[in-house]
């Protein structure tokens, strides 16, 4: 079991590529969490922001992006 996980610490570590989406507001929002990752604002209070529904945000999300709009693990556009 040694050699397997040896071989794996030896690999180079990817940057994670997310897709960006087209819509105006929805960049203004990826931008914005790139930009502070540790930023704790929900998906309630960026729909507030946007002013639109919360389901219309994760909808519009899931359109544009093809991913929910949820977990934020180590970004990188």
């Amino acid at each position: 079991m040694r050699l397997p996980l040896d071989e794996l610490r030896q690999l180079p570590t990817l940057p994670l590529r997310l897709p960006r989406p087209t819509h105006p507001r929805l960049q203004a929002v990826c931008d914005a969490i790139v930009a502070a990752p540790d930023d704790k604002t929900t998906a309630q209070g960026w729909a507030d922001r946007l002013g639109v529904d919360v389901k219309t945000l994760h909808r519009l999300f899931l359109r544009e992006t093809g991913m929910t709009f949820g977990l934020r693990p180590g970004l990188t556009a």
